[in-house]
């Protein structure tokens, strides 16, 4: 242990700490309990039928039930290094978007495969002999497998098979080496005449194989039940009233999510997160990399939010036409405010505005805000239309065919209009993923004071004004190819920049001003970002870290953009490696 197990279980705990939730906690816990207590009685069972036995000069002396203390210790450590691994490498996983309709047909095919091999289990064990031993293995292992698989392996089956096997595979290996030492050291052996006598290499016995790998089988399934279950609450809060989104759910409500019948499932609802995920990956790299640092919970809320952001945001900048993006701000407040009436149960008006003022693609994200208003402010949604209807000041520019009304009609002419339209199209966002943060987090972790709460919303509102210079800063050229120059134009002289960049984008001769402009934007972005940083310690402490990784990895964007020297013809994008850096930096101060 002290060699192998132990500093590996040290290793894993390290790098999970600052990822570690209550969930994660729990889920932890609970294996490593029903791990021992299921694991004694047939453990126990070998040692005083001889199946296996430790020579007394190996061993420290302590036993319980026959049991030597390291065996038992072995039960705690195999179970905290495959599920600290397993809960390492799951974390991009979605959960609530990996729950089914129904459950697939091989569910109970896989249940019953191994309901067989329990079977075979016991018939080798009323038989004795050379296969005694894995008889016991199947005979103990199977029947635990079979009703996992049953509970779990829709959503085993759904998770990426790096993930899966991986969480399996990895520990399994590792141990085969840990024991295969232990057994050539004569740490412990398996009696002659119990086995069947064929070894993966040296006297590393096929039983010994099997063990570990269907072990580790049974955490992992273990793991992914209450996932699944976590999942299904996750995914369909209104089935769970009794579970709060702060607290691991009850043991009861964990049980009532794996019995619900998959016919119950508000599917629509599921549909509509699953749409959320799609826009994220499609439309930012960047939050949805940092996503996976938030607790589940926290995920699915900025998710939904993200999405309804998203989306809305389209239908005021992709319209053919100024009438269309005209209405569509108009419809966007009808909406808003037909969801948030006290009338809203009934559903009617809030249905009729979605369905009959939007195109069919808005709607799985539009779908996602009564869930959004449960907790969110009706204020925060408004004042992020407000920042839509900033940008209808640009149609005159999109829509005009005259060179002389270009400048006149730029609606940024100071910095203090580019900082207001940043507040109105940004704030309100990083406002509203703060509460996120608080919605999701035990209110003991929540401010009480208003005059602090509005303290952490302001410094939320900075953050979400240097978010947006950077986006404005790494987009000045795509933006002026749509008509768009956020550009204030007392940053200059005279107004011949602006002109020419509506006018050509693409021309050379001005790298020099843009890289100007892209550097004076990252520099005004700073000064912002340093005013809100100290926000960040103020929030729950699971969302702090994903809440830093979600802003330094968007913030990356801006240092690439200074180390280009504001170059800014190609859209500046960081690297994967870029955002692991970022995370090991983070999480581990490195």
């Amino acid at each position: 242990h002290v060699c192998w197990t132990i500093p590996a279980a040290l290793l894993l705990g390290c790098l999970h700490w600052p990822l570690r939730t209550k969930r994660d906690a729990f889920k932890i816990n609970v294996l490593i309990a029903i791990a021992v207590v299921s694991t004694i009685p047939w453990d126990s069972y070998l040692i005083r039928t001889k199946v296996w036995s430790y020579p007394p000069d190996r061993v420290l002396g302590p036993t319980i039930f026959a049991i030597p203390a390291e065996e038992l210790f072995f039960f705690v450590i195999q179970t905290y290094i495959t599920a600290t691994w397993y809960s390492l490498i799951s974390k991009p996983v979605i959960h609530a978007t990996l729950v089914k309709k129904s459950k697939f047909w091989w569910t109970g095919s896989t249940a019953q495969i191994w309901s067989i091999n329990a079977i075979v289990g016991f018939m080798i064990v009323r038989r004795g002999g050379p296969a005694a031993y894995m008889g016991l293995i199947l005979l103990w292992a199977a029947p635990f497998l079979s009703f996992l698989s049953f509970m779990s392996y829709p959503h085993f089956s759904s998770m990426p098979m790096y993930v899966t096997w991986t969480s399996v595979l990895v520990p399994t290996a590792y141990l085969w080496l840990v024991d295969s030492l232990a057994l050539s050291h004569g740490t412990w052996k398996i009696e002659d005449g119990t086995k069947l006598g064929f070894s993966l290499w040296g006297n590393f016995d096929v039983e010994e194989a099997t063990f570990f790998l269907l072990t580790n089988m049974l955490i992992v399934y273990g793991l992914v039940a209450v996932d699944h279950a976590c999942a299904i609450i996750d995914a369909f809060p209104k089935l769970f009233p009794e579970v709060r989104a702060y607290k691991t759910p009850p043991f009861m409500s964990l049980v009532k999510a794996l019995l619900i019948p998959p016919a119950r499932y508000p599917i629509s609802e599921l549909d509509n997160l699953k749409d959320a995920v799609t826009v994220l990956q499609r439309h930012s790299k960047s939050f949805h990399f940092a996503s996976m640092f938030f607790p589940d919970s926290c995920r699915i809320w900025l998710l939904s939010l993200y999405a309804f952001a998203r989306v809305t945001d389209d239908l005021v900048d992709d319209p053919v036409d100024a009438e269309t993006a005209i209405a569509n701000v108009k419809n966007l407040r009808q909406y808003i405010d037909h969801v948030y009436s006290p009338d809203y149960p009934n559903k009617p008006l809030a249905t009729a505005s979605l369905k009959g003022n939007f195109p069919a693609t808005a709607h799985p994200a539009l779908s996602l805000l009564p869930t959004l208003s449960l907790h969110l402010p009706k204020r925060s949604f408004h004042d992020l239309v407000d920042g839509y209807e900033s940008d209808l000041k640009f149609l005159p520019i999109r829509d005009s065919s005259s060179r002389s009304s270009l400048i006149d009609s730029l609606p940024i002419k100071s910095e203090a209009d580019l900082i207001t339209y940043c507040r109105r199209v940004a704030s309100s966002v990083g406002e509203m993923v703060a509460a996120c943060t608080w919605i999701s987090s035990d209110p003991s972790q929540v401010p009480r004071d208003k005059e602090e709460k509005r303290w952490i919303l302001d410094r939320a509102s900075d953050m979400g004004v240097a978010l947006q210079l950077v986006n404005i800063a790494r987009d000045i050229v795509a933006d002026a190819r749509n008509r768009r120059v956020y550009i204030p134009l007392e940053w200059f002289q005279s107004s011949d920049f602006h002109q020419r960049l509506l006018e050509d984008p693409s021309d050379t001769s001005l790298l020099p001003q843009l890289r100007e402009t892209a550097l004076r934007f990252v520099k005004l972005a700073w000064g912002y970002y340093e005013s809100s940083q100290s926000a960040l310690d103020k929030l729950p402490p699971e969302c702090r870290h994903g809440s830093r990784i979600a802003i330094e990895v968007y913030l990356d964007i801006g240092r690439e953009i200074e180390r280009r020297g504001g170059d800014v013809r190609t859209r500046t994008v960081t690297s994967r490696w870029s955002k692991m850096r970022t995370v090991v930096k983070i999480l581990y101060g490195l």
